[in-house]
């Protein structure tokens, strides 16, 4: 029965290393370690905003890694205008060595990047494929660990709470509704699709 249990979870765990990305022009995204896939399929009705200085490419990739992941594309754009203060630049470098399109933290980057399953030593923080994927997978992580605990917009809450204050300084606040949580569940908004 265990031998079942194991060859299950193996054949679980081998499927879920395939990630469809783009290449990023010029810097070959294989490096991560992942096979790469062409999207062939045009992801219908791709909702572009004008305030958001991101091609059209990049976008479908956000788009299509938030639904394969099951995270809410709204939200995830939302963190990222938070997180850049609406720039949406991929070279930012905040004063607190917060870095790329998702504000990767320098400190936590390489504890963080392992977390999620992806490679360290290949993962560019300022590669905005990468940043994309990085985050998603670590808001996917997030949900996992606080499903139990939390439902709706609760864990949604505690999902940014620990991806802007780490999982230990947002358990230590005394609501999973921060500062941080709010202005993003409130941008997104204005990313919502109509």
């Amino acid at each position: 029965m265990k031998k079942v249990f194991y060859l299950t979870l193996l054949f679980f765990l081998c499927f879920t290393i395939i990630v469809q990305a783009y290449p990023y022009d010029g810097i070959n995204t294989a490096t991560l370690g992942y096979k790469i896939t062409e999207i062939t399929e045009k992801t219908e009705d791709i909702q572009m905003f004008k305030w958001v200085p991101l091609n059209e490419k990049l976008m479908e990739y956000i788009y299509t890694t938030c639904s394969e992941y099951g995270i809410d594309s709204s939200i995830f754009l939302a963190l990222v205008h938070r997180e850049t203060g609406g720039k949406f630049s991929t070279t930012l470098i905040s004063k607190t060595n917060d870095r790329g399109l998702c504000q990767i933290n320098k400190r936590y980057q390489n504890y963080n990047v392992k977390l999620v399953g992806l490679n360290t030593k290949t993962f560019d923080v300022f590669n905005p494929y990468h940043s994309v994927l990085f985050s998603v997978k670590l808001l996917a992580y997030l949900r996992q660990k606080y499903f139990r605990e939390y439902a709706g917009n609760d864990l949604t809450a505690m999902m940014l709470s620990a991806y802007n204050y780490g999982m230990v300084g947002a358990e230590r606040q005394k609501s999973e509704y921060t500062g941080y949580a709010k202005a993003v569940i409130k941008l997104s908004q204005i990313y919502k699709e109509d």
